[in-house]
């Protein structure tokens, strides 16, 4: 218009009903006075940026060493986006009862140090059902355990399992990696 003002500037004064901006004529204002301004769209809040994310998430790659936490053994552990929980290689587990409450009994191998294992008890936290591609399902035995892997250190639900025909005793599953880790599989034992 002849004020100098852009009729396609937004202000947030103005009509902000949608319906009546789309619905009307516009009217041309007496010449004395400015074109009216349409209202400004709300503001939504920008996604979040994946780059500041990451920024805050521990690097981790295909396998890295993660400690068990008692006994502080150190284990080289394949780092799996594509399984649900953790497992760890145990042999002899059982179920016991201790004071009314249900338990779990079971043997870890010491790493480096073949034959040697340190019997470890847990309480039972449930029973739960892996699916095998080869086989046919195996119902495994979790209990809860603390896991450090650099400076991540979590108390996630644990599958206890035979892994002793495993390149890796010890499998890290999403349930340690959510909210902490990104993977990166083209590196190797980035942490230490």
């Amino acid at each position: 218009g002849s004020s100098g003002t852009d009729i396609d500037e937004c202000s947030p004064k103005g009509d902000s009903n949608p319906a009546t901006q789309s619905d009307q004529e516009p009217t041309i204002p007496p010449p004395d006075q400015p074109w009216p301004r349409p209202a400004c769209p709300e503001v939504k809040p920008c996604p979040v940026c994946p780059a500041a994310v990451a920024n805050k998430k521990a690097i981790l790659g295909e396998y890295e060493l993660a400690t068990i936490d008692p006994p502080g053994f150190k284990y080289l552990a394949r780092i799996d986006t594509g399984a649900t929980s953790t497992s760890i290689h145990a042999t002899e587990v059982t179920r016991f009862e201790r004071d009314g409450e249900k338990w779990v009994r079971f043997n870890l191998h010491h790493p480096k140090k073949n034959g040697e294992t340190v019997t470890m008890e847990r309480e039972f936290i449930r029973r739960v059902r892996i699916k095998q591609a080869e086989s046919e399902d195996d119902r495994r035995l979790t209990v809860m355990m603390t896991i450090k892997i650099g400076t991540l250190v979590k108390q996630v639900e644990v599958t206890l399992s035979d892994r002793s025909n495993m390149a890796f005793p010890v499998l890290i599953g999403r349930n340690f990696l959510l909210d902490s880790a990104i993977v990166d599989v083209s590196f190797k034992r980035v942490v230490e």
